[in-house]
């Protein structure tokens, strides 16, 4: 159980980003956290929202993904870009800030989810042949049946709908990320390593730059925000 105050350390967390905006709403899916596990179980989304509930990206970012910014080997995804929707038109735009261009380590389960996911990319593919448009956009992770860019609001309401099947209509995707961030302070106590994770470039106004968390740092936040969602925990993260 995560308590309050450890909630509002990591609220505030949230809602500065450095410029004074706000721009996620503090809210946590700790408790029903492993119940929307089970119910995401064979969604064509089970990835996406895996990925969004372990590692604490933007939805943007998540969109954004080329297969080529991910190394499921090492469990690895190298975030630089967003996908945003703009004047009814799919654009990649550069991550917020300085501080957003990151590396974040993600959990087995999640690599094991994307390699399903990719597989049935593949046979996807294969069904429409040339009508593929997935080299256009660079390989997207996350697409529609003939690999161009879903649109981000769609990805909410599929998410929404779960969240509705466990009883939490008051939440939606955008806790998500409150959620990730939350259960791994939680499990560390460490902000630096949450925030890395997230790429916010400042944490209030007491400090600046925070990306260059070493790596033994980033590999326990990943690892705590797997333990706490998957109940698994790894001696080294990076063996798989």
């Amino acid at each position: 159980m995560v308590d309050w105050q450890c909630g509002q350390v990591i609220g505030q967390l949230l809602v500065s980003d450095g410029r004074g905006y706000t721009q996620d709403r503090p809210g946590v899916l700790t408790e029903p956290a492993r119940s929307v596990l089970g119910a995401i179980k064979g969604h064509h989304l089970e990835a996406f929202f895996m990925l969004a509930l372990q590692s604490g990206a933007r939805r943007g970012e998540m969109l954004g993904l080329r297969w080529s910014d991910l190394d499921l080997d090492k469990g690895e995804m190298h975030i630089e870009r967003s996908l945003l929707r703009i004047a009814g038109k799919h654009q990649f735009r550069p991550t917020k800030t300085s501080g957003s261009v990151r590396k974040v380590l993600i959990a087995d389960e999640v690599c094991t989810a994307l390699r399903a996911h990719k597989a049935r990319q593949a046979e996807g593919r294969l069904a429409v042949g040339p009508q593929w448009v997935g080299e256009q956009w660079g390989g997207l992770v996350f697409c529609d049946a003939v690999g161009a860019p879903i649109d981000a609001s769609g990805v909410s309401k599929q998410f929404k709908k779960v969240l509705v099947g466990v009883g939490r209509s008051d939440l939606s995707l955008k806790n998500a990320r409150h959620t990730s961030a939350t259960l791994t302070y939680a499990e560390t106590g460490d902000l630096k390593a949450v925030q890395a994770r997230l790429g916010h470039a400042a944490l209030g106004t007491t400090s600046r730059f925070y990306a260059d968390v070493p790596e033994e740092v980033a590999r326990k936040a990943s690892d705590a925000s797997a333990h706490a969602l998957f109940g698994t925990r790894s001696e080294a993260l990076g063996s798989r």
